[in-house]
């Protein structure tokens, strides 16, 4: 059998597997916003996603400049003090050498402990040219606002969160990349929780891991219910031609989870990926999934 044709007897058959397992998973129902203060509501992070992915909102434009002030009122609104970091970038694309910045806004939830010691959650803030961005990765982004209501409601935790909201991941991991190599606080994350999209609809799938990922695993069994992963999930991850932020944090030797909804993948970076076409109940399980940690 030719080498070409082996690989696609392999994606196709981790295709097929992946198809017959999301699909025998039901999703959490949706919590209203009057649901209990400390629980994640999809109905209250919908209300980011619907502003966040009103339209298109691309790395430099001023669409995505509002993206990120609201970002920052609404941290501010839940009582951090977010900051922006800006780094300058150059990189090629479609043959093209294209220059200027971006902009990550971080904020820190403190902890009671005293160790320096953080754990990073994060998703990006840009979208595609072609597409409002409500799965990818608006609904990221509204998991971690909502996430931040919710741990503000609850007893507070040992360790400091770092909640990361990057910007140029669709042009190429721009914003991870600057956070790894330039922004000070990197160096005392010690786990990271990357939340992306490349779908609208399904279960919640953590697809990816650190490498050494032993004890991880038996921790991501113990805290998340209902998890959704497999080990030829992030193998076959290995052979595609994706990338995201974690792709950065990994590389940097950070351990931690890669966490994505595959179905709904048509709207993927289109104008259909809409607030509309968003599955609330996805949005929940994505939610319940990052309070676990």
């Amino acid at each position: 059998m030719k080498i070409k044709a082996k690989i696609f007897l392999v994606m196709a058959t981790i295709a097929m597997a992946i198809f017959l397992c999301v699909n025998i998973f039901g999703l959490p129902e949706v919590k209203p916003i009057d649901a209990d203060v400390k629980e994640f509501s999809a109905a209250g992070a919908m209300k980011h996603v619907e502003i966040i992915a009103k339209a298109p909102h691309r790395t430099g434009t001023s669409e995505n400049g509002v993206v990120r002030q609201y970002i920052m009122d609404e941290l501010t609104k839940l009582g951090l003090e977010p900051e922006v970091q800006k780094a300058s970038f150059r990189t090629e694309i479609n043959g093209q050498m294209i220059s200027g910045y971006i902009y990550n806004v971080h904020a820190v939830l403190k902890g009671n402990g005293s160790s320096k010691e953080k754990i990073l959650v994060a998703a990006h803030y840009d979208s595609t040219p072609m597409g409002p961005g409500a799965g990818d990765d608006a609904s990221g982004v509204a998991t971690l606002l909502e996430s931040v209501r919710a741990l503000k409601e609850g007893p507070s935790l040992q360790n400091d969160i770092l909640f990361l909201f990057t910007e140029g991941e669709e042009m190429g991991l721009l914003g991870a990349k600057a956070f790894v190599e330039q922004n000070p606080l990197f160096k005392d994350i010690k786990l990271a929780l990357n939340f992306d999209a490349k779908g609208n609809t399904g279960p919640i799938i953590m697809f990816e891991t650190g490498n050494q990922n032993g004890w991880l695993m038996k921790e991501y069994k113990k805290v998340v219910s209902n998890p959704v992963a497999y080990s030829f999930l992030s193998d076959g991850y290995k052979y595609m031609p994706n990338t995201t932020d974690f792709t950065e944090f990994k590389k940097a030797g950070l351990g931690g989870f890669n966490f994505s909804p595959i179905q709904g993948s048509h709207v993927y970076h289109n104008m259909e990926d809409t607030p509309e076409n968003l599955n609330k109940q996805t949005l929940q399980q994505e939610g319940e999934s990052c309070l676990s940690f």
